[in-house]
């Protein structure tokens, strides 16, 4: 079985805009918000997974 890929972060980025759009949050608690739907507690540990991802 294999593992999810990383969401890209131009499209979480995408995503919390559109959030933002259609709420009252800030673009932050948009990305943060995003993050915690794809399984990650914080937008940067998604950051830091993508970091870790490049690095190998």
């Amino acid at each position: 079985m294999q593992a999810n890929p990383l969401p890209s972060l131009d499209r979480i980025k995408k995503q919390a805009k559109q959030l933002r759009k259609a709420t009252e949050l800030t673009h932050m608690q948009a990305l943060e918000a995003i993050a915690r739907n794809h399984g990650f507690k914080t937008y940067a540990s998604l950051q830091a997974a993508h970091k870790q991802a490049k690095a190998g």
